[in-house]
């Protein structure tokens, strides 16, 4: 079942629209100080994606940057393809920790909950 999720490419499309959605919503907000933000992505090489899968959006995590001079905060949305500032995509640290305790279905049940 695994191999199945992690080698289909619209599981990956599907994880970097969730992002996406996450980042439109976050991007409409001010910062805190109530400056405007702009889009300031990282540039990431994700790790653990099999060949094929990737392409345009996945070479990037979603950040945001303050436009006020003396801000100049960065706000970054969550993100369910990357762990904080990893480079492995999240889903392969929670399928490889997830499998190292034994597949069942309670398991993947929180996995899927969480996606």
């Amino acid at each position: 079942m695994g191999q199945r999720i992690l080698g289909s490419k619209q599981f990956h499309q599907h994880l970097l629209a969730i992002d996406q959605d996450v980042a439109t919503a976050v991007g409409r907000r001010r910062c805190a100080c109530g400056g405007p933000l702009h889009v300031a992505n990282y540039p990431r090489k994700p790790r653990g994606l099999p060949a094929g899968i990737g392409g345009p959006g996945h070479e990037f995590r979603h950040s945001f940057c303050c436009g006020a001079d003396e801000c100049r905060k960065r706000l970054t949305p969550v993100s369910v393809r990357f762990l904080e500032g990893r480079v492995y995509t999240s889903v392969i640290v929670v399928l490889a920790v997830m499998m190292t305790q034994g597949p069942s279905a309670k398991r993947a049940r929180v996995v899927a909950e969480e996606l």
